[in-house]
């Protein structure tokens, strides 16, 4: 008996885990999207609705779809610094779902629009910091919920990257709680973006 309820509880732990570390689904290909290889030598002329790779001057590589000349589709930028993005682009940017991965270990996953993180999606430092939540031209903005290393979290609205309207902090290491209405990342003189507070 005490078995079996210690193996629904790991069950619980395990199941919950996968889920918040859990991978978002690749998006889907729609049928406008074609899979014939571009020609071996760059052409603005001929580079549109085909897959291909290009690396450009600086030493960046694109390799993915192409449409109008230009990635389109789905695809994926290696930067010459080692960052990678991997998902969706329009008209040359990143636009939809996509993974990017910096080179100091950052990963940012979620939606894009016109080449900046806007909507919503999941933020882990390298350093274990996460926001999960709303973004707008590649700042925390709206809902969300920010956890630092130390297990202390910001729950609430967030405006231009800062604590911004009604919200809670928890500070998980003394038990106590800060509620209330936040003004740029202050609450009654506490403020997060305050490292001495």
């Amino acid at each position: 008996m005490i078995r079996i309820i210690f193996l629904s509880f790991t069950f619980c732990l395990i199941v919950t885990a996968c889920a918040d570390l859990s991978i978002r689904p690749e998006p889907e290909v729609s049928e406008t999207q074609v899979n014939t290889e571009c020609p071996d030598t760059y052409d603005k002329a001929h580079w549109s609705d085909c897959t291909g790779s290009y690396t450009y001057a600086n030493g960046d590589t694109y390799t993915g779809e192409y449409k109008d000349n230009q990635p389109e589709g789905l695809g994926t930028y290696s930067y010459s610094d080692g960052s990678v993005y991997v998902g969706q682009w329009k008209n040359d940017k990143k636009n939809g779902y996509g993974t990017y991965t910096l080179a100091n270990g950052d990963i940012y996953q979620g939606v894009y629009k016109s080449g900046s993180l806007s909507g919503d999606g999941t933020y882990r430092s390298a350093t274990g910091d996460t926001y999960e939540g709303d973004f707008k031209r590649n700042l925390m903005h709206g809902r969300g919920t920010f956890v630092w290393t130390n297990g202390n979290r910001y729950e609430g609205a967030f405006k231009n990257d800062l604590p911004s309207g009604i919200g809670t902090y928890t500070f998980t290491d003394i038990g106590k709680v800060a509620e209330g209405i936040w003004e740029n990342g202050c609450l009654h003189g506490f403020c997060v973006n305050d490292p001495t507070n």
